[in-house]
């Protein structure tokens, strides 16, 4: 599902069209929500738009209000973008590795033979 979160306009009147691979995507496929007002006389509004992605495939949210010269759009693809696929292996890598040597320092602590007069094992008193 590809979602056109708009935020921060006045007035609230705004027209948003979705585009796939650049053909207007018929109305029918998609909801526009009214515009809900934030509090501090600006306004937002989500128009999602339900599809089976397919690789390859581009949609582009299109945002036409008063305020702007031209419309303002923004793609949207299926899946992850490139560089948010990269941080996500980066950040995966860092937590096996630093896993890896969290594990391998409790073993060493564990396998470490005992200090001088360290007792390892139970006391008894007759």
């Amino acid at each position: 599902m590809g979602n056109c979160h708009i935020w921060g306009f006045c007035p609230p009147e705004v027209t948003v069209i979705w585009l796939h691979n650049g053909d207007i995507v018929e109305p029918d496929d998609y909801n526009p929500i009214s515009a809900i007002p934030n509090g501090d006389w600006s306004y937002q509004t989500q128009v999602s738009l339900l599809v089976a992605p397919v690789a390859g495939d581009t949609y582009t949210c299109s945002v036409q209000h008063v305020s702007l010269q031209e419309p303002l759009l923004e793609d949207w693809s299926p899946g992850l973008m490139l560089q948010v696929t990269i941080l996500v292996a980066v950040a995966t890598m860092l937590m096996v590795l630093g896993l890896g040597f969290f594990l391998a320092g409790v073993y060493r602590y564990k396998a470490r033979p005992p200090a001088p007069g360290e007792f390892h094992g139970e006391s008894r008193l007759w």
